[in-house]
């Protein structure tokens, strides 16, 4: 146990090899900077140079476009440009197109059918609303104290409901 521990603090405190220079052993530790553009400083001027160079390229574009349409066309471009037989894909995608259209045409409806119709269901609609806010409307406030009373007459022992609606009550007079 003891000899483990000293050969612990053998290599614990043991003095370090002093560093080597950069490059003795014969290892190239430095690296070579690579050429940098420098970064512009004014963003307009890099906002013209951008501007230029994209319109330069469509420049050369609508060139090669003009040069392409004034070209002889020869047999194996004739080849080329010409259209190929349909496929089974453009097929489909003309049918889905067809049956798009004629779906949009059947739910779209004519302007001049039914336009008497539509007026007069509107003007049904205007009316039962009128009537349902002529049912909503808050009663008279005279006639539900009224109402109040008969009943307070008829459950607390005031009279009978039968006397109200035969007549009106009779007036009592107090003699004193």
């Amino acid at each position: 146990m003891t000899l483990l521990c000293g050969i612990f603090l053998w290599y614990l405190f043991t003095p370090k090899p002093a560093p080597q220079q950069a490059g003795a052993g014969g290892y190239n530790v430095t690296i070579p900077e690579a050429t940098v553009k420098p970064a512009e400083t004014d963003k307009r001027k890099i906002y013209e140079q951008e501007q230029y160079e994209q319109q330069r390229r469509e420049k050369l574009q609508s060139l090669g476009d003009v040069m392409d349409d004034r070209l002889p066309v020869t047999g194996e471009m004739a080849d080329a440009i010409a259209p190929a037989a349909p496929t089974a894909i453009d097929e489909s995608d003309a049918a889905y197109r067809r049956i798009s259209g004629e779906m949009a045409a059947f739910y779209t409806p004519a302007p001049s059918c039914g336009n008497t119709e539509v007026e007069a269901l509107k003007e049904q609609v205007a009316a039962l609303q009128s009537q349902l806010d002529a049912e909503r409307q808050q009663p008279d406030p005279l006639e539900l104290a009224e109402e109040q009373y008969k009943l307070a007459r008829k459950y607390l022992g005031g009279g009978t409901a039968a006397d109200e609606e035969a007549g009106p009550p009779k007036q009592r007079r107090d003699s004193r």
